[in-house]
């Protein structure tokens, strides 16, 4: 996926996900809610395509059960770079995973298979 594709798949989930930015979930209206909102896009775009080439790796499962700021840590250690709670959450949207936002947090958990189906070398315990 090249960045123009990333930033054209981040604009269609941002358009059915009003409340995300490069930051997970925020309330419409908050304090730089429209820069994040922003920044999910252009600095975003980057940290969207490492959580696509790491979720793209990982099987769903049918219940959501992953915190999406856990796995944006597991993504980054794939990446070796960051990756923003919002990118990866996008990801997760773009990829076709539930997602399920945890109320009064900027986070949401996903539906990704147990670590024990996740490649070797993806895992690491402290990171969930």
């Amino acid at each position: 996926m090249t960045r123009n594709e990333a930033e054209k798949s981040i604009d269609a989930v941002m358009s059915e996900w009003k409340d995300l930015t490069c930051w997970g979930f925020s309330r419409l209206g908050a304090e730089g809610f429209e820069k994040a909102r922003a920044e999910l896009r252009t600095e975003g775009a980057s940290y969207f395509l490492h959580a696509i080439d790491w979720l793209g790796h990982i099987p769903k499962r049918k219940t959501v059960n992953y915190g999406s700021y856990g796995l944006k840590h597991q993504a980054e250690r794939w990446a070796r770079g960051y990756v923003s709670n919002g990118a990866l959450i996008a990801a997760a949207i773009h990829l076709g995973f539930k997602v399920k936002r945890v109320p009064g947090t900027p986070n949401a958990l996903i539906n990704v298979a147990g670590r024990t189906k996740w490649p070797s070398g993806f895992y690491t315990a402290d990171a969930l």
